[in-house]
């Protein structure tokens, strides 16, 4: 296990540093954020249109819900395929990125409608559980979410139906578990714990300046957020494109050598 951590650490590490070496990879989950707030305003629009129709606001809740999951996904397809080429060798464009995502269109649209059920399902049991069921569900979802770890560059480069993507993509994450459970969970500690200098930003604006000192500090620690959230995006698919890549076909590359992934 001690091994498995070191790995882990190290991986976390070297997918920070693919990201401080080529910060374009940050413009994916940027476009994806703004796409999901004007989707946000669209929900917001449909609730408003739907008025007192249950059975409408649940259609309009679901057709935004799966929205929302197909630029999700759509922008971590571009971030894999543009990393994919990255640690071939090559030296991608942002235009490579969405070419991958738009090559792919229709199997993210259905991989979209699964994810986005088995979302929704969870969200409704969690709902109407005490503490001890939402906790269940928290620890489903977070099974769910390894069991597909792989499910998008399988999607994407192995070519197969979702019901296939899904067994491979639990077969290689079998290989790779503690890689790939410790490597994110590291990843999002990171950016977690680099958050709380957001806190501080907010903080001293409101001590210097009072409340327009808060108000100033408080818009910069939400740039702050935004891009250490767009970090760990980026961060993430930088990890699963090169545990894809080793743990399918044992290949590395001088950004992520070998080494990283032995002890």
């Amino acid at each position: 296990m001690s091994g498995v951590m070191v790995r882990s650490w190290r991986l976390m590490r070297a997918s920070l540093r693919v990201i401080r070496d080529d910060k374009r990879i940050l413009v994916f989950p940027l476009l994806s954020g703004a796409s999901m707030l004007i989707l946000a305003a669209t929900f917001i629009g449909s609730m408003l249109f739907a008025g007192a129709n249950p059975v409408l606001a649940i259609i309009l809740l679901f057709v935004i819900y799966l929205m929302l999951y197909f630029v999700s996904i759509y922008f971590n397809t571009a971030i894999i395929g543009f990393v994919s080429i990255k640690l071939e060798g090559g030296y991608p464009e942002i235009r490579d990125g969405i070419r991958a995502a738009n090559r792919n269109l229709w199997s993210i649209f259905k991989w979209a409608v699964v994810a986005a059920t088995v979302g929704a399902i969870l969200r409704v049991i969690s709902s109407r559980q005490g503490i001890v069921g939402k906790v269940i569900v928290a620890i489903t979802g977070f099974a769910w979410s390894m069991a597909t770890f792989f499910v998008i560059p399988v999607l994407i480069y192995e070519g197969t139906s979702i019901r296939d993507a899904l067994k491979r993509s639990v077969r290689l994450f079998r290989n790779t578990w503690g890689e790939a459970t410790v490597g994110s969970l590291s990843v999002w500690a990171v950016i977690f714990s680099m958050g709380f200098a957001g806190i501080t930003i907010v903080i001293s604006g409101a001590l210097i300046g009072g409340h327009a000192g808060f108000m100033v500090g408080l818009s910069l620690a939400m740039i702050y957020w935004i891009i250490l959230s767009c970090i760990g995006i980026a961060a993430q698919g930088v990890l699963t494109a090169a545990l894809y890549r080793y743990a399918s076909m044992g290949v590395s590359s001088s950004v992520m050598p070998a080494s990283l992934f032995r002890s």
